[in-house]
């Protein structure tokens, strides 16, 4: 049940959209062969630091109020390869500006 729970949360955070589809779930394409422990632990360990990658660069956009330049600052990285991650990401930098009512 908990792989059920983490597989699904990974889903949602590196989901583009609002509607979880089948593929987003990126199970295991067990086809005619099996996936060696390797092949798992790679696959794995990939999806683990797309995972912390995106979430480090929301929480520094948030922490930032989406200003790019002070986030790459904070992240030790030049702004333009901060772009780049933020890019790669989809993620607005405009929806970590503070909201006024």
């Amino acid at each position: 049940m908990r792989e059920l729970e983490g597989v699904i949360q990974r889903a949602i955070v590196l989901c583009d959209s609002e509607l979880l589809s089948a593929t987003d779930l990126e199970l295991p394409n067990c086809d005619n062969q099996e996936m060696s422990s390797s092949d798992l632990f790679r696959l794995g360990k990939s999806r683990a630091i797309l995972q912390f990658e995106r979430n480090f660069i929301a929480r520094l956009l948030a922490a930032h109020g989406g200003n790019i330049s002070r986030a790459a600052k904070a992240a030790g990285k030049d702004r333009r390869s901060f772009q780049r991650l933020v890019n790669k990401y989809s993620l607005d930098r405009k929806s970590f500006e503070p909201q006024f009512p």
